[in-house]
């Protein structure tokens, strides 16, 4: 199993990633309220010192630490803060449309899709779909079919990713290990000349792996995945 190509990124939930996951490969807010502290001892610490030689590096070094933790930990706590606050923006834009089928739809202008999140049991996924104002009314449609019929498209995704899972068995056992774990995370609908195909995007134990296939009229191909 090979890494996708760079142009495929175009249609992987690489491409459409939301921004409540921003946090990931960030330090936690708690290490910076930590390197505040320290940088409070420091200064504490250098103001005891009675050599300035020696005690205007440490107040510094400390007074450093202060701003750059305390500014960290403000810009994290403002992009969560923000999440709540966007959504009700959105709202009042009228960037939000309610579907019967596929639930609440939110816009996101920068990339020019509308995402809706579907649960089901323990499972979470979103279904991305492309639009400007409005959702691409084929797309939509299809994407209505998808969800109304989710059962099978499950079943065939297990299907497909066992024989993959066992194509790849003899070769790589770990990354057969690794595909028979892959969950459904994003089924995305870009493309309004093809309104049947899908890309599926899958979350994996390798999180620095995104995983994903095609869905074309009823017909799975092409595993792969961009790091």
């Amino acid at each position: 199993m090979n890494a996708g190509p760079a142009d495929a990124k175009e249609l992987s939930s690489a491409a459409v990633r939301s921004p409540e996951g921003f946090s990931t490969g960030e330090p936690e807010v708690r290490y910076a309220v930590v390197g505040a502290a320290f940088g409070l001892l420091l200064i504490f610490l250098g103001r005891l010192i009675p050599w300035r030689i020696l005690s205007w590096p440490i107040i510094g070094l400390g007074s450093l630490f202060v701003v750059v933790m305390t500014a960290y930990a403000l810009l994290v706590l403002w992009k969560n803060m923000s999440i709540p606050l966007r959504s009700l923006s959105n709202r009042a834009r009228g960037h939000i449309r309610k579907d019967p089928q596929l639930g609440t739809l939110t816009r996101e202008m920068e990339g020019r899709y509308w995402v809706a999140t579907r649960t089901r049991g323990a499972q979470t996924f979103r279904v991305v779909i492309a639009g400007d104002d409005e959702p691409t009314p084929e797309l939509i449609a299809h994407a209505r079919e998808l969800i109304a019929d989710f059962d099978t498209l499950e079943r065939r995704v297990e299907d497909y990713l066992a024989r993959e899972a066992r194509a790849e068995e003899a070769g790589d056992s770990e990354l057969a290990s690794e595909i028979r774990a892959l969950r459904v995370s994003a089924v995305i609908l870009r493309s309004p000349d093809r309104p049947n195909h899908v890309v599926i995007d899958f979350a994996g134990p390798d999180e620095m792996k995104y995983w994903y296939c095609d869905y074309d009229d009823g017909e799975m191909g092409g595993l792969r995945f961009d790091t």
